[in-house]
């Protein structure tokens, strides 16, 4: 009986590890620049709202294929909210995700200091 269980369990996991290599994990290193709301950053976007319909924050960030309002934590940045959409070529889509976050800043000259970083990402759902 206890071998039974135990064979039962092996093949519950290799099962499991099977479907997990099957849908990458999306946390791990992401590309993470930074932006405002000028129309060098937004182009005619810059209405100062995100895509969300919310008024622009420091704290928000875009990615397409995240729900608005899902959490991700940045490392060494903090936890921000997704309420902004970006271009596919950069951010992807629902059906190809690229690790891309873009972080919303209140200047541009602090979004250019930002510039091109890699950091761990954490999906907070």
């Amino acid at each position: 009986m206890k071998l039974l269980f135990v064979v039962c369990m092996v093949s519950m996991l290799l099962v499991v590890g099977m479907v997990g290599a099957a849908f990458p994990q999306e946390e791990g290193v992401w590309r993470i620049t930074a932006y405002c709301g000028c129309s060098k950053c937004c182009g005619k976007w810059s209405d100062g709202h995100f895509a969300s319909g919310r008024k622009v924050y420091v704290g928000g960030v875009a990615c397409n294929w995240l729900p608005f309002g899902t959490k991700v934590i940045i490392d060494g940045l903090g936890t921000y909210t997704v309420e902004d959409r970006g271009a596919k070529s950069y951010f992807g889509s629902k059906s190809n995700h690229i690790k891309h976050l873009d972080v919303y800043f209140d200047s541009h000259e602090d979004a250019k200091q930002f510039g091109n970083q890699y950091r761990s990402v954490e999906i907070v759902k």
